[in-house]
C-alpha cells in the first residue's frame, strides 16, 4: 500500500501544479488500496476486512487464506476448514464460520482453537474466529445442542447428526409378586424385587449411527391357591439394555408355602422405583391377589460436548 501523502504536499505555498497532481495520484492510489477501487460501500468493507463484508459457500475441504478476512465462510456438508497461520494473520484478524447444513464442519489449523486442536460445528452452529497472534479464539454464535427421546419396546435409536454423546437414564422391570397359600395358615407370597437403574454418560458417538435398545417389561404376577393346588411364584422383570449397558430385571416373588422361601434375586438392593427401576409386584395374601411388577423405562438425552 502506498503511503498517505502528507498535508503539506497539498497546502505548502511552494507546491507546484505537477507536485500537487502527483500528491493527488498518490492519495487516489492509497484510498483505492484501502477502500477498494469500485467506490461502493460493499467494496470498501471487503477491502477493510470488516466482518460480514463477504460470503463464500464451501461444500468440500478448504484452506482459509488471510485474504478471507471478515468473510462468512459457510459450509454445507461434512469436511474440514483449515485456518491460516495465526501469526501471519495477525492479532485481530477475524472470520465467521457457519455450518448451514446437517453435516459436521471441523475447523482445524496449526494452532489451538480455544485450547483445542480442532473445533466441530454441528448443523447451523456458527462462530466468530479471531487471531490473538499466538492462538485462535472462537466466540459465541453456536446454538445449544440438546434433544431427548423416550424409549419404549425395542429398536434402534438413531444418533442425531450433530450429537457426539448421550446421557442414558433407564431401569429394568420389577419382578412380579408371588402367590399366597390360602390353605390353613394362609402363608403370604413374597413381593417382587425392583429392577436395576442407571444414569450413564456415553461419549465418542458418531451422528447417523444407531444404538440398539430394549426396555424390560414387568414380571408377571403369581397366583394364589388353596391346597392341594400350589400357588405360583412371580415372574422376573425384563432386562433393559442400551448399547453395551445392560440392567438386570428384579426377581419374581417366591410363592407362599408351609416352610416359606426367599424372594427371587433382585436387580438392585432396594425396592424403590426411584433408585431401582421397576417396583416389584405386591405379594398375594388373603383375600388379595399378587400384582405384576412395574415395567422398566428408558430416556436418552442427546448432547454435543
Amino acid at each position: 500500500m502506498p503511503a498517505l501523502p502528507g498535508i503539506t504536499d497539498f497546502t505548502d505555498a511552494a507546491v507546484t501544479e505537477g507536485q500537487f497532481k502527483t500528491a493527488l495520484t498518490t492519495l487516489h492510489s492509497y484510498l483505492s488500496t484501502l477502500l477498494g477501487s469500485a467506490g461502493t460501500q460493499a467494496a470498501a468493507l471487503a477491502a477493510l476486512g470488516a466482518l460480514g463484508a463477504g460470503y463464500s459457500l464451501k461444500t468440500s475441504a478448504y484452506t482459509i487464506t488471510t485474504a478471507d478476512r471478515g468473510k462468512t465462510i459457510a459450509g454445507d456438508s461434512t469436511f474440514e476448514l483449515t485456518l491460516p497461520n495465526v501469526a501471519t494473520a495477525g492479532a485481530g484478524w477475524s472470520v465467521i464460520v457457519a455450518n448451514v447444513g446437517g453435516g459436521i464442519i471441523t475447523v482445524t489449523g496449526s494452532h489451538d482453537i480455544n485450547g483445542e486442536s480442532t473445533l466441530d460445528l454441528g448443523g447451523y452452529d456458527s462462530v466468530v474466529i479471531t487471531s490473538t497472534g499466538s492462538e485462535w479464539l472462537a466466540v459465541g454464535g453456536g446454538r445449544v445442542r440438546y434433544a431427548q427421546e423416550r424409549l419404549t419396546g425395542a429398536g434402534n435409536a438413531v444418533i442425531p447428526a450433530w450429537a457426539n454423546a448421550a446421557l442414558f437414564s433407564g431401569n429394568a422391570g420389577g419382578g412380579g409378586g408371588g402367590g399366597a397359600d390360602l390353605s390353613a395358615g394362609m402363608d403370604g407370597g413374597e413381593g417382587g424385587a425392583g429392577g436395576r437403574v442407571v444414569r450413564e454418560l456415553i461419549t465418542g458417538l458418531v451422528g447417523g449411527d444407531t444404538i440398539a435398545y430394549s426396555i424390560g417389561g414387568g414380571g408377571s404376577a403369581g397366583s394364589n391357591a388353596t391346597s392341594p393346588i400350589v400357588p405360583t411364584a412371580g415372574g422376573s422383570g425384563g432386562a433393559t439394555t442400551f448399547g453395551s449397558i445392560s440392567l438386570g430385571g428384579g426377581g419374581g416373588g417366591a410363592r407362599g408355602g408351609v416352610t416359606g422361601s426367599a424372594r427371587g434375586s433382585s436387580g438392585a438392593t432396594l425396592d424403590n422405583h426411584v433408585s431401582n427401576g421397576g417396583i416389584g409386584g405386591k405379594a398375594g395374601s388373603s383375600p388379595k391377589s399378587p400384582s405384576a411388577g412395574y415395567p422398566g423405562a428408558g430416556l436418552v438425552e442427546w448432547i454435543r460436548l
